[in-house]
């Protein structure tokens, strides 16, 4: 069976926890899927990150660290990590959230939101020795403030974060 990733995107309410159990364990054991737990994060008062539902609208009260932990027990294998904070304000990557996830599981982690440079992403590569699998960069490939060659050029060697 071809490689198919699932985006099963994850919405934290108790009600949507038993299906979210059976939805990795199907798409896991059953298909021999790899499952994206997409993530969106927001920074509390205390320095730790809710996850939020609705476009970053609703705070579920779940720690977003322990989410990602939590979903990579349930079968997940893969993280598409999103920081609310960041998206669509161009400011860069949330490095710290990144790397408290990617310390956190054993799973790839794709990073998204904030990044409107090359120097975004040097950063993130830069900013802490934990693994990080792929980025999104959105905007700032669209409107032409990253060209795709000189990016893909730049993460040639394995992401750090």
């Amino acid at each position: 069976m071809p490689y198919l990733r699932i985006f099963y995107f994850l919405f934290a309410r108790p009600l949507w926890r038993e299906s979210v159990r059976t939805a990795l364990m199907v798409a896991t054991v059953a298909l021999g899927v790899a499952v994206v737990l997409a993530i969106d994060a927001r920074r509390r008062p205390d320095g730790g990150w809710n996850v939020y539902t609705r476009g970053g609208r609703d705070d579920e009260g779940i720690d977003a660290v322990e989410w990602a932990a939590r979903g990579e027990a349930l079968g997940a294998g893969e993280i598409l990590l999103t920081s609310m904070d960041t998206d669509g304000v161009q400011t860069g990557f949330d490095c710290p959230l990144t790397r408290a996830v990617s310390r956190a599981t054993r799973i790839p982690v794709i990073a998204s939101g904030g990044v409107s440079s090359l120097a975004d992403i040097a950063a993130l590569r830069a900013h802490e020795p934990d693994g990080v699998a792929g980025i999104i960069c959105g905007r700032a490939l669209y409107d032409g403030r990253i060209d795709p060659q000189v990016a893909l050029r730049l993460i040639a060697e394995p992401l750090r974060c």
